[in-house]
């Protein structure tokens, strides 16, 4: 799906990663897009034991957390943008 076609009805909602992840925080910032990053270990402890690790098998999970825990989903803010060059 490209950001074009996202509504403002639409939540993304994506594993924390690090610094690899703020290019993303800031594109969906720009664009007035919701998101939310969620710590992996969280994502993993609300899907129980699973065999098997593919990156198609993480969306899903990513997808499904999101979906069933949209209540406490929390929206991101970006830092500002000085804040982020420090902490960068």
């Amino acid at each position: 799906m490209s950001l074009k076609k996202l509504s403002a009805k639409s939540l993304i909602c994506f594993e924390h990663t690090g610094n690899y992840g703020l290019k993303l925080c800031y594109i969906f910032s720009k664009k007035k897009i919701d998101y939310s990053v969620v710590k992996v270990l969280e994502i993993k402890r609300s899907k129980g034991l699973v065999r098997g690790k593919s990156d198609k098998a993480d969306s899903k999970d990513i997808t499904n957390y999101a979906f069933t825990h949209k209540y406490k989903v929390k929206l991101q803010i970006l830092s500002d943008e000085q804040l982020l060059k420090i902490k960068l």
